[in-house]
């Protein structure tokens, strides 16, 4: 009973361990210059001001924790167009009135942000805003060319001595992978018996093509593979 209690133990702590590790997101936001209009009908009335943030993360949560009984109404998250719509009393501009307001914003698995700032809320006008997760590294682009199909015809890619994948005819030898520290990294390609290996700085290029070329010996042909771009 007690080893059992034991292993109960550890396997909670393990789970404790692998949460606390987990890398949180993050989102941004910016103004929306070419929103779509279809706020009508998500609870504003006419004395409010309209807030429309258009995102793709469905669980997203809203306050005003300066100005609570400012906030009049916000939607469910509206499948349809992506997007949330708050409805806000209007600013007040005149001396010991309430200028601006902040927004604090929430999701499950992202970090909590500082409090979103909006001022210039006037009655039935609208204000657009995107919320995006935010880019988590850069995508790097890896094209092989020259190689025909055959029986040994993947090629591996390793970064910095760690396998990262392979590609192959049927994948157009063609590889995507998000570097998330970006810098200087060793590289090496293994196709079949010919080898590539070289140091790639990934905060300057994030394609690479290489090329399958053969060059004359005097005795014959040998293949290598060349980073022609």
């Amino acid at each position: 009973m007690k080893h059992c209690l034991y292993i109960l133990l550890f396997e909670l702590f393990s789970t404790v361990c692998t949460f606390s590790q987990t890398a949180l997101q993050e989102f941004v936001i910016e103004k929306d210059d070419n929103p779509q209009v279809f706020y009508k009908g998500k609870g504003c009335t006419p004395d409010v001001g309209v807030i429309v943030f258009y995102t793709t993360i469905s669980d997203l949560n809203f306050s005003m924790p300066d100005t609570p009984n400012r906030l009049k109404n916000t939607s469910a998250f509206d499948k349809e167009n992506n997007c949330y719509v708050l409805c806000v009393q209007p600013t007040d501009t005149r001396i010991g009135g309430i200028a601006q307001y902040s927004i604090a914003i929430t999701a499950n698995g992202y970090k909590p942000m500082p409090a979103f700032m909006v001022s210039g809320i006037n009655a039935e006008v609208a204000q657009y805003y995107k919320i995006n997760p935010k880019n988590e590294g850069e995508e790097l682009n890896f094209v092989f060319k020259g190689i025909e199909k055959g029986k040994n015809s993947t090629v591996k890619l390793y970064l910095d001595d760690q396998l990262i994948g392979e590609t192959n005819f049927n994948k157009g030898f063609q590889f995507k992978f998000m570097d998330t520290k970006q810098g200087m990294h060793q590289l090496r390609v293994i196709w079949a018996k010919q080898e590539w290996k070289g140091i790639i700085n990934t905060t300057e290029k994030t394609v690479f093509i290489f090329e399958y070329k053969k060059k004359s010996t005097g005795f014959g042909y040998k293949p290598y593979f060349e980073l022609v771009k």
